[in-house]
């Protein structure tokens, strides 16, 4: 994997036999993509505790070889605003590479209409909860 780029499930500490708290989620790939390591961290441990496994990227780059790298990715959380590019040429690259992966938009601010704008009609407002994500997810 490159560099800046990590798989984790978020599951340390918990038992085994445990149920996942989302079953909708367990054993998801899901790529979150956004340039604060804390937010990614906090998807990683919330992704994870709900049995989904989590890659997070910090770069468009990262992002991109993520996604050419793991055939069985899910979908993908893409943060707005990102220092390495505009969201349009990431999402225009990843629909290069995967036209059929799911893209959820994700953002501080209310940026529905930009996203959707790009073609990525749903949206996370952050911070988001599992819940939002699950029924984001059912659309």
């Amino acid at each position: 994997m490159p560099r800046g780029v990590r798989l984790e499930s978020g599951r340390r500490g918990s038992r085994a036999s445990e149920p996942p708290s989302h079953p909708d989620l367990a054993g998801r790939r899901i790529l979150y993509v956004d340039d604060d390591e804390f937010l990614r961290r906090l998807a990683v441990r919330m992704l994870g505790s709900a049995g989904a496994l989590c890659l997070t990227a910090g770069t468009h780059d990262d992002a991109m070889a993520i996604v050419t790298l793991e055939p069985a990715l899910d979908l993908a959380i893409l943060d707005y605003q990102m220092p390495d590019g505009d969201i349009g040429q990431l999402v225009e690259r990843l629909r290069a590479v995967r036209p059929a992966l799911r893209l959820i938009g994700n953002s501080s601010e209310n940026r529905r209409r930009e996203f959707s704008e790009r073609g990525i009609v749903h949206f996370l407002d952050k911070p988001w909860k599992i819940e939002a994500l699950v029924h984001a997810m059912r659309d």
